[in-house]
């Protein structure tokens, strides 16, 4: 049928943009998600030990007077507990070691900052800023805040779901980056295959088995061990690794008119989880992003979880039970 210009313009101009294609248009703050980008880089460059501790007390102090907060006290971690527990005093001091532009060069490698490559609707790239941006974009220029910001997946980084999907792939495949596919395979009428497409590896990342090991304990930590950020919602007959992220947004004024209901939920965190399953052999990954829906272990875990226990259910495909 017809749509009229009043009704196509309410939908154009509806503030949840219900035309856009949000899984390759849209674009976030990826939030804590983004961690592993301080990690991978940090093992990478040899500028950390796995049993190197640091104390968070609830804040970071850099400068002579500027403190980053994190959720609360964490007290001693290391890189496999602070990514566990999601500790962003720990990855505040990760990622100033790690440094802006080196920690940019390891986002682009796990996808970010790029186009996935689903060739669709115009797939936006994120965003991924460097020093040099920072200098060219603001009259006082670079500064270390920046790079704690960025750490955390804030400041001015931006990714879209399927980026942050497809940097988890290649975490969960050990360092094969993944060219994204809708299509396995076209068949006619008879059902006789016409054209298979098989899966493509845009890249490999070649990084220390140590990387990987340690990066993949820490995601299983996260759903499967009591400190874990997802660990109240994990399903006991899957084995599930994965990572939350609550991403603050731009604080936005009230409109006049708008609906102080409307205007709350625009000021409210978006809450992430990816995740991937069986944590040995994955089969697959696994985003959600509920926008505006708060912290993320509340919100975000527990549809990751629905989802992946329905695609076992569909496929009859085997997961190994959590102990």
């Amino acid at each position: 049928g017809r749509l009229s210009s009043t009704r196509a313009s309410e939908i154009y101009n509806n503030p949840l943009y219900p035309m856009l294609d949000k899984v390759i248009q849209g674009t976030y703050f990826p939030g804590s998600t983004y961690k592993v980008v301080s990690v991978i880089a940090a093992i990478e460059e040899n500028l950390v030990e796995f049993e190197e501790y640091h104390l968070c007390k609830g804040w970071y102090e850099y400068g002579r007077s500027s403190s980053f907060r994190c959720t609360h006290a964490h007290g001693l971690m290391n890189l496999e507990s602070a990514v566990v527990s999601s500790c962003n005093v720990y990855f505040y001091m990760l990622s100033e070691r790690v440094g802006m532009d080196r920690m940019a060069r390891y986002a682009r490698l796990l996808g970010f900052g790029t186009p996935p490559g689903l060739d669709l609707n115009h797939e936006k790239s994120g965003f991924i800023p460097t020093k040099q941006w920072y200098a060219q974009k603001y009259q006082e220029g670079f500064r270390i805040g920046h790079t704690l910001n960025s750490g955390i997946g804030q400041g001015d980084v931006k990714a879209s779901i399927l980026q942050v999907a497809q940097a988890y792939g290649a975490i969960a495949n050990r360092g094969s980056v993944m060219e994204p596919q809708l299509v396995e395979r076209i068949t006619d009428y008879r059902g006789a295959t016409v054209q298979e497409f098989m899966p493509v590896v845009k890249r490999r990342l070649e990084f220390k088995p140590e990387t990987w090991d340690l990066l993949i304990r820490a995601l299983d930590g996260v759903v499967n061990s009591p400190e874990g950020t997802a660990y109240k919602a994990r399903l006991s007959h899957l084995r599930v690794a994965g990572k939350t992220g609550t991403s603050q947004v731009r604080a936005m004024r009230r409109e006049p008119g708008q609906d102080p209901e409307e205007s709350r939920w625009r000021n409210q965190d978006h809450a992430w989880f990816v995740g991937f399953s069986p944590v040995e052999k994955p089969q697959v990954v696994v985003v959600v992003l509920v926008e505006h829906g708060g912290f993320a272990s509340k919100m975000s875990v527990a549809p990751a979880m629905a989802i992946l226990d329905e695609y076992y259910k569909i496929t009859g495909a085997q997961n190994q039970a959590t102990p």
